[in-house]
């Protein structure tokens, strides 16, 4: 370890994350990258202290890499879109492995047969996962691939004197036009919640039996990395809401969903045929939306396998004589064994959960706890955030999905928040996660402090139509709750009114 690299950054930070979901992308991401056409990171580390979770790499390295995978991709886009294939494939066996685990009997599986069924949730997970990785390390926290991109777009707005924006057309033209899961739920809920509207004498007891496919269906969408996943009532709660409203502005919100991706459709085809873009652009154009698609997809896999898989995890906890979320500070691999031998340290894992760091390196990893733990982070020299000056009223970010808005700030970074949430408020977030999607759907506009163009809130902005601005960097600590603030993604620019 004494080769490691002296200078590191914290790329992102997770308002909740485990062992269970970064050990083994954070492993490969050190020894795999090689293997499908990228170089290696070689060290990376994550910081946990309770549920959230930090995110550390070398600067150089890190900075470098961006540059590398930027390079590869241009001189020779085969191989993303071979990568993208394999991504997808992985993704929907992560789908069916999530609903064959959801129809097991998992009592009467011995504990070697759960960890088989763990181990293969595991290498579905990281298979999906890892991969994923390439524009993660391009668009955080620089947007080297969107910005190389923008910046060819520039260049054709300059030559044919057209007046738009570079950002607004790459976040158009970049967007897919295959729905996400969380578009499909809002759309099929309202369908549901109109056909109940021409009922008589609606009551819980209707609401509960007419909603139970949709729940069935969608209820896993905030479920993120450790839940926990919508339950009835908040369908049930949601459709009251719609069912007070008139026929008409129910049928005009499902049309404006319906429309969605007609309506991105006909702006791409219009930029495209204003700026008439040669093969070379359009290939990364199209680069970027796949990106975007599959990031979706693939995240959309994984909160899926880990709702389906809750009730393994349960199990093999039971089993060892400890709780969830100390299994959930397990290394993956040392589950299978831990099973076998009905053995674990209880105590280390609650210490791991009070403070504890994964050092990987060259394919190798060690968990730090306690002083260990700490020490080890102070040696790495991770760069501190600059002071800000909170008298800034107005701050730049990126357009990840065009519109205006005018309204209150909320500051949104998890479950607990959401309560705050009213309709037309501006959601601030340091990055959005799935279980924070409810707040999303009320929001006026999003901004995020940090994210790229596959970011969780421009998917998600995009696919609810919702204007969107990402990695501004401060958004979170200079503006406050209910600070009346003017959203302008077009420009990019957030500011106090």
């Amino acid at each position: 370890m004494s080769n490691r690299p002296k200078k590191w950054i914290i790329v992102e930070k997770a308002e909740a994350s485990h062992y269970l979901f970064a050990a083994s992308p954070l492993l490969s991401m050190t020894k795999d990258m090689e293997s499908v056409g990228f170089s290696n990171i070689g060290f990376g580390v994550v910081e946990y202290i309770k549920e959230k979770a930090s995110y550390i790499f070398p600067r150089k390295i890190w900075a470098d890499a961006g540059d590398k995978y930027l390079k590869i991709i241009l001189n020779d886009p085969k191989l993303i879109k071979k990568i993208f294939f394999i991504s997808e494939k992985f993704s929907q066996k992560l789908f069916e492995y999530g609903r064959y685990l959801l129809s097991v009997n998992l009592k009467d599986k011995g504990n070697e047969e759960l960890g088989s069924l763990y181990e293969k949730f595991e290498e579905l997970h990281n298979q999906a996962h890892f991969r994923r990785t390439i524009f993660w390390v391009m668009e955080t926290p620089k947007e080297i691939f969107s910005k190389y991109v923008i910046n060819l777009l520039k260049e054709k707005i300059k030559q044919q004197k057209l007046k738009l924006q570079p950002e607004v057309v790459f976040a158009i033209l970049a967007t897919p036009l295959i729905k996400n899961h969380v578009a499909q739920e809002e759309q099929e809920f309202i369908k549901t919640v109109l056909k109940l509207k021409d009922l008589d004498n609606i009551n819980d007891g209707i609401l509960n039996k007419k909603l139970e496919k949709h729940y069935k269906k969608y209820c896993w969408l905030p479920y993120g990395m450790s839940g926990p996943a919508w339950d009835k009532r908040y369908f049930v709660k949601n459709a009251k809401k719609y069912l007070i409203k008139d026929k008409a502005e129910i049928i005009e919100r499902l049309r404006f969903l319906e429309n969605q991706v007609n309506h991105i459709k006909k702006q791409q085809e219009k930029f495209l045929k204003l700026l008439k873009l040669d093969k070379d652009i359009m290939e990364l154009i199209n680069i970027a939306r796949k990106s975007i698609y599959i990031k979706s997809l693939s995240k959309e896999a994984l909160f899926y396998g880990f709702y389906a898989s809750e009730n393994l995890i349960k199990e093999i906890g039971n089993r060892l004589g400890i709780n969830v979320a100390l299994v959930r500070r397990m290394l993956p691999w040392e589950i299978k064994t831990a099973l076998k031998l009905s053995k674990v340290d209880a105590e280390e894992l609650k210490q791991r959960y009070k403070y504890s760091v994964q050092y990987a390196y060259r394919g190798k990893t060690k968990v730090f706890i306690e002083k260990e733990a700490k020490n080890f982070i102070k040696s790495i020299d991770v760069e501190i955030e600059k002071g800000i000056d909170r008298k800034i009223i107005q701050l730049i970010g990126v357009c990840a999905q065009p519109g205006k808005a005018i309204g209150n700030v909320k500051i949104i970074n998890n479950a607990k928040d959401l309560n705050k949430m009213k309709n037309g408020d501006i959601l601030i977030s340091k990055m959005t996660d799935p279980e924070i999607i409810a707040a999303m759907k009320k929001a006026g506009a999003v901004v995020t402090d940090m994210g790229g163009i596959t970011c969780h809130a421009a998917i998600v902005s995009r696919e609810l139509g919702i204007p969107c601005i990402i990695g501004t960097k401060y958004a979170t600590k200079i503006f406050e709750d209910n600070n009346k603030v003017e959203v302008d993604a077009d420009k990019g620019i957030i500011k106090k009114i």
